[in-house]
C-alpha cells in the first residue's frame, strides 16, 4: 500500500519525475519516467556510509500512453525495496555502479521519533497545484498546523 510519495524531479539520461514512496517501515519504491527506455533499467542503492559497492536491482515497467497528445508514451520504471535497514541510503539509476550524482534518502525507526506534527505533499504542479488550496486551508483550520 502506498502510503505518500515524494517528488524529486531530476533530468538524467533522459529520466523524470523519480519519486521514493514509503511501502512500510523498512520498504521503499523508487519509480521514475522515462520518454525513451521502454525496457527494464537498472537501479543501484547502498547505504551512504558503506564504501562497497551498490545492490543492483533491474526495474519493472509500465507504459503509460498521454491522453492529450496522439503517439505520446511515457515510461514508468518502478523498483521496490524491502528489509531495509533503518539507516541512509543513496539510490542512482544509471547502467554503471559508479554514478556521476545519486540521490539520498532515509529509512527512520517512526516508533522513536516524535512525529506528531509534519505534512507531506507531491508532485504539486507548477502551472494547476489542484492541492494547494487543501493545504492552506488546513494549515489556517488547525491551530497545531498538524492532523490530531
Amino acid at each position: 500500500m502506498l502510503i505518500f510519495s515524494l517528488f524529486f524531479g531530476h533530468l538524467v539520461l533522459g529520466l523524470n519525475q523519480a519519486h521514493l514512496s514509503y511501502l512500510g517501515p523498512t520498504s521503499r519504491s523508487i519509480s521514475w519516467t522515462s520518454l525513451t527506455t521502454d525496457k527494464p533499467m537498472k537501479m543501484f542503492y547502498k547505504k551512504t556510509k558503506d564504501s562497497g559497492n551498490p545492490i543492483e536491482v533491474m526495474s519493472t515497467v509500465t507504459t503509460f500512453k498521454e491522453p492529450q497528445l496522439a503517439n505520446d508514451y511515457r515510461y514508468i520504471h518502478d523498483v521496490v525495496l524491502n528489509n531495509l535497514d533503518f539507516d541512509e541510503y543513496t539510490y542512482h539509476i544509471d547502467s554503471k555502479p559508479i554514478p556521476s550524482r545519486s540521490y539520498p534518502f532515509n529509512v527512520y525507526d517512526w516508533t522513536t521519533e516524535n512525529w506528531s506534527n509534519f505534512m507531506i505533499y507531491g508532485d504539486m504542479g507548477r502551472a494547476n497545484s489542484e492541492c494547494l488550496p487543501a493545504i492552506e486551508e488546513r494549515l489556517k483550520t488547525d491551530k497545531d498546523g498538524g492532523y490530531p
